[in-house]
């Protein structure tokens, strides 16, 4: 998933006539260096310059669960610099120029070249493309803007008809970004109560209840992207009573570099800055607050506050600049404790760190520094981040778990269990009455991750397979077995691209044996030159993957089937297919009786691989073999995809006999002919008649 931007600088040509061309392409020049600057800043690579424009991808050569809204804030930055230089342009060549973005996000496929280390091709580059040309600012494709629904003011643009698209396309203007996210995630128009959170929420309120007796607290809520850290925090910022404070800042993954990033957001909250107002505007309130607040300290508190928050210095501040990085930081620390302190004489004040996996390594220590006026004021610390040691959160909650295990509160937040995730869907969809399938489904490939589960069902209400009825959701189309959401692919995929490429090819192998491998079948496809048992060994530590068992053979299974079909989707088409091929063999050798209980397993390798011939006979075996176990459903599906296969091969006499005897095999199962597909329904196929009529629809089928 890949997030491509194309800019154009209107303008340039007009004035390319009208003056020197030597001078003004120095100046161009000049600019479209610093557009390429803006774009490496947020993590993008500049793909290429035609003429007046450039394009940069998100999301190659390093994968970022926030690519899209890496690109956004790239083409915000770049719109900032055109209002910083026109006025300069406006009184050399009497003209202004205008920066046209188009953004489009999808699946791409990035090909390396001598001259080039990648190049984007494809229908999303195109469509960034068409895009620019649509509307002034800032246009994004709508799966760019469902990705950030929540950070994004945009104006919706319907029916737009574009060159190179068959169909109208929608799209979206930006406006501008919301300043933090102040709802959870979740599918518009759908809501449910918090579900399986009854003891997290009571533990986060007993905290707070010892918060307004004077007790400081240190609170963590930890847990995997979309197990509901957010839900738990926003559920207990509403509902705190209104002699407490709340001041939030939030770490972003392309701030990890930008110095006290989630400081400077909740300084802003307090003194009511935005990015509007003048300096002048912004130093009085900045000023008039601070005095309020600190008293006799003003004099040592507010230079080193106004430097960060980027205020104009008074002449005689003007050394504070200049300070070594160590001095810089002493002066700072005086002036957080004395900001707070300050504040939480006023009332119980709670500081709330929202994504600290995040943080940058100035507010780690700052905030590690801070911890210890938990002990002396009515102050809550309350850090919510993922697990593991990526970044340097977990220096934290080790300094907190060491020397202040007396304030400290960790709660680690589990999936969901199979009962509670029912809920969800059925508060959710405002309704009980769902097929089997469809809740087995979506129990199974969310794996009690509200979000996950969430995402899929979001996917499914766009796909059209969920319908609403009054207030009530209905299945009306056919469930997809394999589908991942956009919003979790980033997600999965950035958490992939973080592994040592060792590991990270060893997982893509696994991902094509299955949910389920074995050592025996992993070590087959590995190179002799990676260290296999130090890279399982990687994968089980960073919880991609688990231990099933040790004993006959060492045998390991994917968390998460979306983590297993990401990294699938991954691979590209070609190495895939040679992956099974090998899948195949490796079996057909090491079976002893490959025509027993691997048959499905090779049929579904022989599928992937197109080698339909070998993937017809499997499919028959193991079609025989479930009829034999009395496995109905299993018969069924494997005999429908015997027909399908039949589809793909040379049409001989002994091909249409066996096509017989699968539509009689059949016609013997019950419940044989009681689903339908595109394909049935193509071919007259429809489920509203008999069994017996049915059947010699199938029959008919032309072979």
């Amino acid at each position: 998933m890949v997030t491509v931007l194309l800019a154009d600088l209107v303008g340039s040509t007009e004035l390319s006539v009208q003056q020197d061309p030597e001078q003004l392409r120095g100046v161009l020049s000049a600019f479209f260096e610093e557009m390429a600057q803006q774009i490496r800043s947020f993590g993008g690579t500049v793909e290429k310059y035609a003429g007046d424009a450039i394009m940069a991808a998100f999301g190659v050569p390093r994968v970022n669960e926030d690519d899209a809204e890496r690109a956004v804030r790239a083409a915000i930055a770049m719109q900032e610099t055109i209002g910083q230089l026109n006025p300069t342009f406006k009184q050399e060549y009497n003209r202004q120029l205008e920066l046209r973005v188009g953004i489009a996000t999808g699946v791409v496929v990035a090909a390396t070249q001598e001259t080039r280390e990648f190049m984007v091709t494809g229908e999303v580059a195109n469509l960034a493309s068409r895009l620019q040309s649509v509307a002034s600012g800032i246009v994004v494709s709508e799966q760019t803007h469902r990705l950030l629904e929540l950070l994004l003011d945009s104006e919706r643009l319907d029916d737009l008809s574009l060159k190179g698209f068959s169909e109208p396309v929608t799209a979206c203007r930006v406006i501008g970004l919301r300043q933090l996210e102040i709802k959870p995630r979740g599918i518009p128009g759908l809501h449910s109560p918090m579900v399986g959170r009854s003891r997290e929420t009571e533990i986060l309120n007993r905290c707070v209840e010892d918060l307004l007796g004077a007790r400081g607290q240190i609170s963590s809520v930890i847990g995997d992207a979309g197990l509901g850290k957010s839900r738990l925090k926003i559920e207990l910022r509403e509902g705190l009573p209104e002699d407490v404070r709340w001041l939030e800042g939030r770490c972003y993954a392309h701030t990890q570099t930008t110095s006290y990033e989630p400081f400077i957001q909740i300084l802003k909250t307090l003194f009511q800055l935005t990015r509007n107002e003048s300096q002048v505007v912004a130093r009085t309130q900045f000023r008039a607050v601070l005095r309020q607040l600190v008293g006799d300290r003003y004099d040592q508190v507010q230079p080193v506050i106004a430097l960060l928050l980027n205020i104009e210095l008074e002449p005689e501040q003007l050394h504070v600049r200049s300070l070594d990085p160590r001095a810089l930081q002493s002066q700072l620390v005086f002036a957080m404790r004395a900001l707070i302190e300050a504040l939480s004489a006023r009332k119980p004040l709670i500081l709330a760190f929202e994504d600290f996996h995040w943080a940058d390594a100035a507010s780690i220590e700052l905030l590690t520094v801070l911890m210890e006026l938990t002990d002396f004021i009515p102050l809550m610390i309350l850090v919510v981040c993922r697990p593991g040691v990526e970044g340097g959160s977990w220096e934290f909650r080790f300094h907190a778990q060491r020397n202040y295990p007396h304030r400290l509160t960790e709660i680690l937040l589990n999936p969901l269990t199979p009962g509670q995730a029912q809920l969800l869907i059925r508060n959710l969809l405002h309704t009980t009455d769902l097929p089997d399938r469809f809740q087995s489904l979506v129990l199974e490939r969310s794996e009690g991750n509200p979000l996950f589960l969430e995402e899929i069902v979001r996917t499914l209400i766009e796909g059209q397979v969920l319908s609403r009825e009054g207030d009530r959701w209905t299945v009306v189309g056919e469930v997809e077995q394999s589908v991942i959401p956009s919003l979790l692919r980033g997600v999965i995929a950035a958490r992939i691209d973080q592994l040592p490429p060792a590991a990270k090819v060893v997982l893509q192998h696994a991902s094509v044996i299955g949910r389920v491998f074995t050592y025996g079948v992993i070590q087959m496809l590995t190179n002799s030159d990676v260290d296999l048992d130090s890279s399982l060994a990687h994968l089980l530590r960073v919880d991609f993957i688990r231990e099933q068992a040790r004993l006959p053979e060492a045998e390991y299974l994917f968390k998460h089937v979306l983590t297993q079909e990401a990294a699938y989707a991954s691979i590209l088409n070609e190495q895939r297919q040679s992956l099974h091929r090998k899948v195949v063999v490796y079996f057909e050798q090491t079976a002893v009786d490959p025509s027993a209980e691997h048959t499905a397993v090779l049929a579904h390798h022989c599928l992937r691989a197109e080698d339909w011939e070998k993937a017809l006979a499997y499919t028959l075996q193991a079609a025989e073999r479930a009829s034999k176990f009395y496995a109905h459903p299993e018969a069924i599906a494997h005999f429908w995809q015997a027909l399908a296969l039949m589809e793909r091969i040379t049409r001989t006499a002994e091909r249409r006999r066996t096509h017989m005897e699968v539509v009689l095999s059949l016609g013997k199962l019950p419940g044989s002919f009681i689903s339908e597909t595109p394909t049935k329904r193509r071919k007259g196929f429809n489920i509203s008649m008999t069994p017996s009529a049915q059947l010699s629809i199938v029959a008919s089928w032309e072979y």
